[in-house]
């Protein structure tokens, strides 16, 4: 018997165990803790971006953790977190360079809750703990946090952060070297000064006349000697004449295209093409597309054997996309090339779907086997749309659903349906057997009450 236990007693611990923890929310932020650590939680997190939305969870589940200590992954539905090191949510998923759909715990190296008595949230983004100051998941390394204050830019802080203490200013966690802490100011959210040099995103502008320095866009900037792109000097260009135009640039002299000096072009008749004007914002966004009065240009590059007399863009201009064509008499074109068998007399574009005649494309992937004649883009339900249309990734036909261009086997158009989590702009949809997310089986999701489900989160 005592042997059988004892056995029982080995496997038992030998087994992967399933983690029962859960973490706790601090003061109503993006701050939660456990029994031991505590942790910044990211949630649906768009990568790349350099901010990101507080969870609103009072309560999180973690994952299950397998028996070589890696993480399970469980999804955006189960809303399951799971525990990473800054380090690992740096480079496995902060710079993978698409959406993240679930619930990621970053570890405040060097913080356990005994001095979470002197936690204090700056705000939404900045935490004090003790003598640390985080930014996120980030130490604001030799902070003195007695002086320690967050600058207002006058601007969302959504976008920018800029902070400083009796010694140093900071641009995000880092500090802006040899910065001077009284006269420094912020011009917007990517430039700044003080009375010895000019910084864009925090660092310093070589060569710089601070007098007379001043912000053109979030890109160019200019002073009476010289103009700068992403805060570099860009040779050749006269600040008096200098003008952004789009995407392209000009000065009495010469044009560029994103700070490249462009030959064989006619500055006299260059024109940038109109992209679009949103009907929710009055404002002309401009194309990558440009004439003069030989030849048509794609990002300065010469499109050969292309009239601009008869040239013209066309575009969708949805809530969030801003898809741009060109076109002629005799061809489609996609960032300056050629979209083969494309009818410029049918040709339309429905959000990220390209329809003519007889072909449908994604994104200027051409479809096998779509029924044209019923081929549908589905929009967003009502509660998202613009004035101009706001269409999503999903469309049918009379056999198959699409997501993306693929087709989703077991999904029926008959039925199939987009709903939507009003607590957040992402799209779910249903038929009348599954859930779908991202153009995926939600698993073990029940489509009779996942819509109520979803709006109680």
């Amino acid at each position: 018997m005592k042997n059988i236990i004892s056995l029982i007693v080995t496997i038992i611990i030998s087994f992967p165990m399933m983690s029962q923890d859960k973490l706790i929310q601090i003061d109503k932020s993006s701050y939660y803790k456990d029994s031991k650590n505590v942790y910044f939680v990211v949630t649906n997190y768009l990568s790349n971006a350099p901010f990101f939305s507080p969870s609103s969870r009072s309560e999180i589940p973690l994952a299950a953790i397998k028996n070589n200590g890696k993480l399970v992954y469980l999804g955006s539905f189960n809303e399951l977190g799971i525990i990473v090191t800054a380090e690992e949510f740096e480079k496995k998923y902060r710079m993978s360079g698409s959406r993240l759909n679930g619930t990621f715990a970053v570890k405040l190296l060097g913080v356990t809750i005994e001095p979470l008595k002197d936690f204090k949230l700056l705000n939404k983004h900045y935490v004090s703990i003790g003598n640390k100051v985080f930014l996120h998941y980030n130490e604001l390394k030799g902070v003195d946090t007695a002086t320690f204050q967050l600058i207002d830019t006058g601007y969302s802080d959504i976008d920018f952060f800029y902070s400083k203490d009796k010694n140093s200013v900071y641009y995000f966690s880092d500090k802006i070297a040899e910065s001077d802490v009284l006269s420094f100011k912020v011009i917007n959210g990517v430039y700044s000064k003080d009375k010895n040099s000019a910084y864009y995103h925090g660092d310093k502008i070589k060569g710089v006349d601070v007098l007379s320095f001043k912000m053109i866009d979030r890109d160019y900037s200019k002073d009476k000697n010289q103009v700068f792109f992403e805060g570099v000097a860009l040779n050749n260009a006269d600040p008096k004449s200098f003008n952004v135009w789009g995407n392209y640039q000009i000065d009495a002299n010469h044009v560029w295209f994103d700070g490249k000096l462009l030959d064989d072009i006619d500055r006299e008749t260059l024109i940038v093409l109109d992209k679009c004007i949103r009907l929710s914002n009055p404002s002309v966004f401009l194309s990558d597309y440009a004439i003069d009065k030989n030849s048509v240009f794609y990002q300065g590059n010469q499109m050969l054997k292309v009239n601009p007399k008869i040239f013209r863009v066309i575009h969708s201009c949805s809530k969030s996309i801003a898809a741009i064509y060109g076109i002629d008499n005799t061809y489609v074109y996609s960032e300056g090339k050629i979209i083969k068998n494309a009818n410029p007399k049918s040709f339309r574009i429905i959000g990220n779907y390209l329809i003519d005649t007889n072909h449908v494309w994604f994104k200027g992937k051409l479809l096998d086997d779509i029924d044209i004649k019923t081929f549908k883009v589905l929009d967003r339900p009502v509660f998202y749309s613009m004035p101009e249309g706001d269409y999503t990734d999903y469309a049918i036909d009379k056999n198959f659903v699409f997501y993306q261009g693929n087709r989703m086997l077991k999904a029926d158009p008959k039925t199939f349906k987009i709903i939507i989590n009003y607590s957040r702009p992402l799209a779910y949809a249903i038929d009348n057997t599954h859930v779908y997310y991202a153009g995926k089986i939600v698993k073990n999701a029940d489509p009779k009450t996942f819509l109520q489900t979803i709006k109680e989160k």
